[in-house]
Formats: structure tokens, C-alpha cells, sequence
């Protein structure tokens, strides 16, 4: 169903919900049983008697295995070279136990990100606000989310005041998306034009919204990724195809030299038993039996420098795959890169234009600390981990700040806001007011071209000088203004 386009009663009455009351637990009940959980399906688990049955029909591993039977039939027919045949099979499970166990702990990491991915969000169901977890949600129950809440599930927006959201898992645009309950979306809309549709998996950078859960699990935009991903069919990676191509050279060798050294032996007059004999041993020591063990050795070792790098692989020949890549064509950079915007350069009225490495003087901490007071991002860094809420070019100006010694904590205890108009894509700008001592202070932030500027036309060319050189470095400028008022009245 196109949820976007529909009016939003509509959309109430198809899935049977109040906008003011939500659901009711046992309406929640019944359609969980109907729809399922609000999660994605897993792909089918290989049992540990399949993986052992993946690993033996190798053809490195079918070769190892015949020459393992070939050498114990020497053996029980000799009485010597058991250790051979002991050497074989032990190389055989020591390389299945390898791939097993690495596979077994690439699963272990993949569930517990799944599991880290879990959590609550807060639904209206029987007129009362609850948090639920996101697992339980199902079409018509009515959420409300707002800056730093991951969405849970694909909703209508009933009700947003300066929404942003960040889409990039979904869509590949870096920068947030603003939101409005009131667009107006066509049926062939894309998904980053659906202003009035919040998706699951996307974040919320800014501002807050109402919204009602039309989809959920796998029915969901990005379940629809998910269940592509669980339907992709297994391949061989280069090395396993040069190994397979080998292992069929060297299986074509040794038979074709043990057929000959047996019918030269049979021309010369040797017995057919001892010629056999020979042949086989032949044909056995032409199969390299540590090959399949020092590869798998190898790309082990490939692989935890890779968990190193935080990078989890869930078979051991995959790494060999990455390995041979050796060009990525694409036109995104802020999704493929830490998605971090950072200051590089801060200019003050009267000081010269510094990079931020600097050490800051009175008029530039002055500016920082503006566009900080006007700022509705935050930084919270715990246990080592750093973690941001809201809009990236906000974010960049808190790290700068947080790198100078100081908090926003701290200065919105000493000026805090009482007043906010938020910024928007027209007016380009957001104003703050906050009380200080001695009256109150009106910060105004965003494109250069729209703040007003009060002084002389000198400084207003310099400025415009100034503004035009970060702009040939492909930096983004940011401008602010400030005015002290000895009194406000709201109007």
C-alpha cells in the first residue's frame, strides 16, 4: 500500500487506530500474532553436520581423502605407513576445524550486533505513553520519537515540529532530510523524497515527531534489503576456483604418471602387485597434502588482522575476495567515510582568519562559544566511545568546543535559552535568546548571505573576501550574529 500518498485518516481507519489513543494491548496482541515480531528474518543456519559435509566435498579436501584410503590400504597390505595415513586425516580436521571455528565466532559477533541493535521505543497504546521494546510494535501503533532515537519501523508522520532525519543507511545521503507531516508525496515518489514517511534503521538528528507504524519486520523498506541479502546464493571466491582448477591438474598428473609407471613396470616384466603398489605411492606423493592447511592457515591469519579493524568475515576464503579488490567505484564519500564533519578554519571580526589547531583568542572563543549556545547537537563521550545526537555541521562545532577545554553543559547553565526558532530550509538561519547577566542575548546562525550585517561597507567587503576563500577550499561556511537586549517580551 502507497502509505505516502493516502489522507491520514485514512490510514487510520485502514489499520484500525486513534491517533490519540493508539491501540489497545489486546489489538496489539492479535495483530503481532498476525504479522509477526518487528524484526528481520535470519537466514538459515547451517547445522554443525553441515558445515563438516561443506568443508569434506572440498576438492582439495575429497583428494586428501582418497589419499588418505589409497595410503591405508598400502598399509593394511604392507604393514608400513600408518603415520601417513594419520598425517592426512589429521591435516583434513585440523582445516575443518579451523573454518568451523572461525565461521562459528564470525555468527557469535553478527548476533551479538544484532542484539546491541535492540531497542525500546516509546508507543501509545490504550491512551497511555509506554516503552515498549521495538520488537513488539506492529502496524497502527502510534510512536513519537525525537533528536537521537533510531526509527523502529516504517510510520506516517501525524505531527513533526522541525524534523530532521539522517537516511543515509537507506538512501546514501549523508546529510539529514527534513520532515513534514503536511507534504504532499506522490505514488512515484523516491524514498528520499517521501518527506512525510519515516523509514526504519534511520536516525533522527533534530527535532521531534508523532507518527503511526505502517509497516514493520520484513515488510519494512529496509526488511525489503534484508531479505535480498538472505536470498543472495553462495559463489566461489578466485582462490577457491585456482585451488579447485589444481587440485584437477594435479589429480590428472598423478593418475596419468601412476598409469604409466604401471604399464612400464607390467612392459618390463615386474609383477602386477608390486607395480600397483608403486603406482599408488606415486600418485599419492604427488598430491601436496599440507597445501589445504597453509592456505587455510594463511587466510586465517588474514583474518583476525582484519577483526583488528573491526571488520567481521564469516567464512575464511572471503578474505582472499576482499583482498583482490583493488578499486571501489562510487559517488558517495560521507556514507563510505567516518560521516564526521570537522572545523577547519574560524575567522572573527578583526583577527585574521586561523586554522583551528590555533590557539584561540578572546574574540574567537567568544564566536565559538555563539555558535555553540545556538547548537542542538551533543557529544557524549563515555567509556571511551564517542557518541553524537544530531545534525553532523552542529556536531563539528560541539567536538571543536569539547577540543578547547570547554562543554556546552557549562555554557547553557551560564546563558541558558528561553526562546528557540529553529532553522529551516527557507529561512536558512536559527536564532536562539538567552538570559545573561544583564538582560538577554539574541544568537542567529547559518547561511552567510542572510544574516544581517551592521557594519561599514569596508568590513563588509572583507568579510565577503573572507567568505569567498574558505568557499574555494570546498569548505562549508557557517556565519553568526549576536545582539544584547536589556529586556525581552514574548510576543
Amino acid at each position: 500500500m502507497k502509505w505516502m500518498e493516502k489522507e491520514i485518516q485514512a490510514i487510520f481507519t485502514a489499520l484500525n487506530t486513534n491517533a490519540d489513543k493508539g491501540l489497545t494491548g489486546a489489538a496489539a496482541s492479535t495483530k503481532k500474532a498476525e504479522v509477526g515480531p518487528n524484526k528481520f528474518e535470519e537466514g538459515k543456519k547451517e547445522t554443525l553436520l553441515a558445515k563438516i559435509g561443506h568443508h569434506l566435498l572440498e576438492v582439495t579436501t575429497i583428494i586428501l581423502l582418497v589419499a588418505a584410503a589409497i595410503s591405508l590400504y598400502l598399509a593394511v597390505t604392507t604393514g608400513y605407513g600408518y603415520p601417513k595415513v594419520i598425517v592426512i586425516l589429521g591435516i583434513v580436521v585440523l582445516n575443518m576445524v579451523l573454518g568451523i571455528y572461525q565461521e562459528n565466532n564470525a555468527e557469535r559477533a553478527l548476533e551479538a550486533l544484532q542484539n546491541m541493535n535492540a531497542h525500546m521505543t516509546l508507543v501509545v497504546r490504550d491512551g497511555v505513553k509506554q516503552e515498549i521494546d521495538a520488537t513488539e510494535l506492529v502496524p497502527g501503533d502510534i510512536i513519537e520519537l525525537g533528536a537521537g532515537d533510531m526509527i523502529p519501523a516504517d510510520a506516517r508522520i501525524i505531527e513533526s515540529s522541525s524534523l530532521q532525519v539522517e537516511e543515509s543507511a537507506l538512501t546514501g545521503e549523508s546529510l539529514p532530510v527534513e520532515k513534514d507531516a503536511n507534504a504532499i508525496v506522490s505514488e512515484k515518489s523516491p524514498l528520499g523524497d517521501r518527506f512525510n514517511m519515516l523509514f526504519s534503521g534511520c536516525l533522527v538528528t533534530g527535532g521531534r515527531a508523532r507518527a503511526v507504524v505502517v509497516e514493520t519486520g520484513m515488510h519494512t523498506e529496509m526488511g525489503k534489503i534484508a531479505s535480498l541479502i538472505n536470498a543472495t546464493k553462495k559463489t566461489e571466491t578466485p582462490l577457491q576456483k585456482r585451488l579447485k582448477e589444481l587440485a584437477k591438474r594435479l589429480s590428472v598428473v598423478a593418475l596419468v604418471a601412476g598409469v604409466l609407471v604401471f604399464g612400464i613396470g607390467l612392459w618390463h616384466g615386474e609383477t602386477m602387485i608390486e607395480m600397483l603398489m608403486i603406482a599408488v605411492s606415486l600418485a599419492v606423493a604427488a598430491v601436496p597434502e599440507t597445501l589445504p592447511v597453509i592456505v587455510t592457515i594463511t587466510l586465517a591469519y588474514g583474518v583476525q588482522n582484519m577483526v583488528k579493524k573491526n571488520t567481521i568475515i564469516r567464512r575464511i576464503p572471503a578474505v582472499e575476495t576482499i583482498g583482490n579488490t583493488s578499486v571501489i567505484c562510487s559517488d558517495k564519500t560521507g556514507t563510505l567515510t567516518q560521516n564526521k564533519m570537522r572545523i577547519q578554519q574560524i575567522w572573527s571580526v578583526g583577527v585574521t582568519p586561523k586554522p583551528v589547531e590555533e590557539t584561540f583568542d578572546a574574540s574567537e572563543n567568544e564566536l565559538l562559544e555563539m555558535l555553540s549556545l545556538s547548537n542542538n547537537a551533543t557529544i557524549e563521550i563515555a567509556d571511551g566511545v564517542e557518541t553524537i545526537i544530531g545534525d553532523p555541521t552542529e556536531s563539528s562545532i560541539i567536538r571543536l568546543l569539547n577540543e578547547k577545554g570547554l562543554t556546552k553543559r557549562d555554557l547553557e547553565q551560564k546563558s541558558p535559552r528561553v526562546f528557540e526558532l529553529p532553522f529551516d530550509s527557507e529561512r536558512k538561519l536559527m536564532t536562539t535568546i538567552h538570559e545573561v547577566e544583564g538582560g538577554f542575548l539574541s544568537i542567529t546562525k547559518g547561511a552567510f548571505d542572510r544574516i544581517p550585517v551592521a557594519f561599514s561597507e569596508g568590513l563588509l567587503e572583507q568579510a565577503r573576501e573572507i567568505h569567498d576563500r574558505f568557499a574555494e577550499k570546498a569548505l562549508r561556511v557557517i556565519s553568526v550574529g549576536y545582539k544584547r537586549y536589556a529586556r525581552c517580551q514574548r510576543i
